[in-house]
């Protein structure tokens, strides 16, 4: 009953293992039997993920990062001023991808698109090759056009 480890001994349901790679692999080789004769419930599409599901999650990945590339470069001090109102903007994408997920699959898929294509609009015309440099806006134009092209294939692919 050390404090601390309370809530993980109960969610382990009891079971504790001290943390040294002899006492792992001896709790493993004892545990794995027992949990072998409870096989769990068939999992779909084989314990994999659908295709709806990695899209929903790269892609919101990859507009949450996107958004971060720009709190970077506040935080460096390059780009123009206001601070808190770049700051503010870089949330959006996070918040958009966060949304998506939330969303019915059409519409998820639909609101990433949306996303990416808006962000890429914002990052080309607003804010420019002077403080994102050309070469990125290139790069971002070519992977954008790719990312939206496997989102625009989900969208239309037969559920």
């Amino acid at each position: 009953n050390t404090p601390g480890l309370r809530d993980s001994t109960e969610a382990a349901a009891g079971q504790l293992c001290p943390p040294e790679p002899a006492a792992l692999a001896d709790f493993l080789v004892q545990s794995l039997p027992r949990l072998m004769s409870h096989p769990t419930a068939p999992t779909p599409y084989g314990g994999a993920h659908s295709w709806d599901e990695v899209a929903f999650e790269m892609e919101d990945a990859v507009l949450s990062f996107l958004g971060a590339v720009h709190w970077g470069l506040v935080l460096a001090g390059r780009g123009p001023a206001p601070v808190a109102r770049r700051l503010a903007l870089a949330v959006l994408p996070a918040l958009a991808g966060a949304c998506a997920v939330l969303m019915p699959v059409d519409r998820g898929l639909a609101m990433l698109i949306i996303g990416l294509a808006a962000w890429t609009f914002h990052e080309q015309r607003v804010v420019g090759p002077a403080v994102l440099g050309e070469a990125y806006l290139s790069l971002r134009r070519s992977l954008t056009a790719v990312a939206i092209g496997c989102l625009v294939l989900a969208l239309i692919a037969p559920r």
